[in-house]
């Protein structure tokens, strides 16, 4: 980068990310149905709506304690004006992330300057980890988010009074934790360490202000769970002792049991720094070849990495993407190892490396309408429309970006205020994966079963009372509930309580699911026979359509009034009174 880049970048270079940014996150954000644990969080905040329990999580309807609350209020005010709908539920994660992105562009523009600063937003911007959890129902776009949002404010409210930068510094902390638990403070903590010890600056944070600051947010995110432990136990005492010691200490210092290898952090923070992981070794491994000539803002920033990394090795999560918050930091550092003068010619020859990928890649994309009739044949269907589409389009776009970064000084160049040769490089990259994440994605929904065989049963089960629908030996019930919008619980068996369940209902219709791959299966078969339920109507009504492990099997029919138990016929009565 030459001296006076920065100077001569164009006022749009802001502009332009953050309408992509704002395009990208928002475009077909309702169109995908629900992935992996997206369901469990969608239907929690939707229970909580729907019988007004706001301080407990809510799931089958049936209050779970000491769980994060914030990831769930965020959402319900979206499914009250909205309605139970995908889109609802994941605006949420996409302002968050939006302000994520923020908070890095802030805080990588205070500590190195503007140029970095634009350059890590679009490496963030256009990262496995961001993109895919922005648009996913969790609470891990909101950690990363109010992590890197709660440094940004610390540096930049340096020169402010301490009754400002510490009340503000710990309700940023508090909106984190409350989203993904206690242990999420020690994120940005850990990070700032280096930059306390820089100059002695850790002297200014003794202080009254700091104190009263800190005593007040812990307090505060101890609230809401005090007042749901209090309105179970009714006791003050009592109440404080159950929260503070059976929940809090010992979820801050449990190591090992029920948690991730302790390499967790080192193999999972490449994938989610995917397609920039090259850059980020490379920046690295030219941080220890110039720490002689680095200055204090590269060293902090490299130390607060490595004990984040540290951190997360010793105690390493219970989910690798819980290491999400390490993102932003990573991005910066490896923009402002870019960003120098006297960069390494490590990265000129990956940056060239980079470029040709994404030449030959969005080439690939441009022509893939040529390969509809090969695809045609393999698979007997076109794919969807939309990707058909996205995939020429995003190809040309690359393709055109790369053509206009052809020299040093082309407008391109100012416009996105990214130095030649890597403008090519990260708008090429981010447009292809936003291609990947946000059209292709969703797209690829129509090949998914789960949604339309949840839909297409609602009508079996009109006539089945609510406590008669059962879920046998899973509890994956979240799709189910959220997409039919339901408002009663279901009925959990495990393996073994079939059998006593039935016996309990003569003559009563029963609709049971189970998974056609599973243990269970057999087991509903053989418990369900031994209830006195004929072979010939133990056959599914309804089967989901596809291979994988997880399709279901309907099963719906109507226990025999009378029953054969050893030998002799036993007439039950229906003593349940269900409406």
């Amino acid at each position: 980068m030459t001296p006076d880049f920065e100077e001569k970048q164009s006022g749009f270079a802001g502009v332009l990310l953050w309408i992509f940014a704002g395009t990208v996150l928002f475009m077909f954000l309702g169109l995908h149905a629900f992935w992996g644990v997206e369901g469990r969080w969608a239907e929690t905040a939707r229970e909580m709506l729907l019988t007004g329990e706001y301080l407990r999580t809510v799931f089958n309807f049936k209050a779970l304690p000491y769980q994060p609350l914030l990831s769930y209020w965020q959402q319900i005010p979206f499914i009250h004006l909205l309605g139970v709908e995908e889109f609802a539920v994941r605006i949420p994660g996409v302002l968050t992330a939006l302000a994520g992105l923020a908070g890095t562009f802030i805080l990588a523009r205070k500590i190195f300057d503007r140029t970095t600063a634009v350059l890590s937003s679009w490496f963030l911007l256009s990262t496995y980890g961001f993109l895919f959890w922005s648009r996913t129902v969790s609470a891990e776009i909101t950690g990363m988010a109010f992590a890197v949002l709660g440094v940004a404010w610390f540096i930049c409210a340096e020169n402010k009074s301490a009754w400002i930068k510490y009340p503000v510094f710990y309700l940023l902390l508090l909106i984190g934790a409350s989203a993904k638990g206690f242990q999420f403070i020690f994120v940005p903590v850990l990070f700032l360490i280096p930059h306390l010890f820089s100059e002695k600056k850790w002297r200014s944070c003794i202080n009254a202000a700091h104190v009263i600051s800190l005593l007040s947010g812990f307090l505060l995110f101890l609230l809401p769970f005090f007042l749901a432990e209090l309105e179970v136990c009714g006791s003050f005492l009592a109440s404080f002792k159950t929260l503070l010691i059976s929940e809090m200490l010992c979820k801050i210092f449990s190591f090992g049991g029920g948690r991730a290898a302790f390499f967790s952090c080192l193999s999972n923070l490449p994938r989610l720094l995917l397609p920039w992981t090259p850059f980020f070794i490379f920046a690295l491994i030219a941080a220890v070849k110039k720490r002689k000539s680095l200055d204090r803002r590269y060293f902090d920033f490299f130390t607060g990495i490595l004990l984040l990394i540290i951190f997360f090795t010793v105690n390493p999560p219970q989910r690798w993407y819980f290491i999400l918050p390490l993102v932003p930091f990573c991005c910066i550092f490896t923009a402002s190892m870019l960003c120098r003068e006297d960069v390494d010619p490590l990265f000129g020859y990956l940056t060239v490396f980079m470029r040709w990928v994404v030449v030959l890649t969005a080439s690939l994309a441009f022509a893939a309408p040529v390969m509809l009739p090969v695809f045609q044949m393999m698979f007997k269907q076109l794919p969807p429309v939309m990707i058909v589409l996205a995939l020429p389009l995003a190809g040309l776009t690359a393709l055109i970006v790369c053509i206009m970064d052809n020299e040093p000084g082309n407008k391109i160049e100012y416009l996105a205020g990214i130095p030649h040769p890597l403008v090519s490089t990260v708008l090429g990259t981010a447009i292809l994966s936003a291609t990947v994440f946000c059209v292709i994605r969703p797209g690829m929904t129509v090949y998914r079963t789960g949604k339309p065989f949840i839909k297409s049963i609602a009508p079996l089960l009109s006539n089945v009372p609510p406590a008669n629908i059962v879920f046998y030996g899973t509890d994956d019930i979240a799709e189910f509930q959220f997409y039919l919008n339901r408002k009663h619980p279901v009925t959990l068996l495990e393996n073994g309580e079939m059998k006593g369940f039935l016996k309990r209902i003569p003559g009563e219709k029963v609709a049971v699911f189970c998974y056609v791959k599973s243990a269970s299966y057999a087991s509903f078969i053989k418990e369900s026979t031994a209830a006195g339920i004929a072979p010939a109507v133990l056959k599914p009504v309804r089967l989901e359509p596809g291979r994988g492990n997880k399709k279901w099997a309907l099963f719906l029919f109507e226990v025999p009034s009378v029953q054969k138990s050893a030998g002799e016929k036993k007439v039950q009565q229906n003593t349940l009174n269900i409406k």
